[in-house]
């Protein structure tokens, strides 16, 4: 068969899958977004492997993920979530890093004595699956590298938060992710 013949066929097969996309429904994307939903665990695993990568890039030791520092995380960020906020503070105004009882979570002297100074948490917004304004321009997160990545970054650009994620004395971190329906993405790492 020539090709000339198959032009025509391959017009109308390309014809058709264009305008089929036109025609999903919302339930079609909806349905479609949910089975593609994020992993939030998975997540911020991933921000801890990015966290200790940038940490070796700086000659520091590379942090433990501590379970307990993540339960406290997770809590904050679904407070932050349920509020539309990002602070450092819980809902009754003190700090949320307060929330680590007394001996759960064992540190050693000098991050204890540097906590106050530097902080014991970072925490970020930001959103899935549309467009983010970031330091290299417009990204899109759709995948869990990709927003673990973009929320690496975003603390990064911040010198506090930088200070804090690469503060030499940290042992280990916990990181809490919160997606909400509406995409918006509440983080919250917790440093020991």
């Amino acid at each position: 068969m020539k090709v000339h013949r198959l032009l025509p066929v391959l017009a109308l097969v390309v014809f058709v899958a264009v305008a089929g996309a036109h025609f999903l429904s919302s339930t079609d994307v909806a349905t479609a977004k949910e089975n593609s939903r994020l992993n939030e665990n998975r997540t911020a695993h991933i921000v801890h492997e990015l966290v200790n990568e940038e940490r070796a890039e700086h000659g520091l030791p590379p942090l433990d993920y501590d379970q307990q520092l993540a339960a406290i995380a997770s809590d904050h960020s679904a407070t932050m979530a349920e509020a539309d906020t990002v602070t450092h503070s819980r809902t009754d105004g003190g700090a949320a890093s307060a929330q680590v009882p007394n001996g759960a979570v064992q540190c050693n002297g000098s991050q204890a004595e540097n906590a106050t100074a530097v902080g014991r948490e970072t925490v970020a917004k930001t959103k899935v699956y549309t467009p983010v304004n970031t330091s290299r321009g417009t990204e899109f997160f759709n995948t869990e590298r990709e927003l673990a990545r973009g929320i690496v970054d975003k603390w990064l650009q911040s010198p506090q938060q930088r200070e804090r994620l690469l503060h030499s004395s940290w042992q280990a971190e916990g990181v809490g992710i919160e997606i909400r329906g509406d995409d918006t993405v509440y983080v919250t790492q917790e440093f020991c």
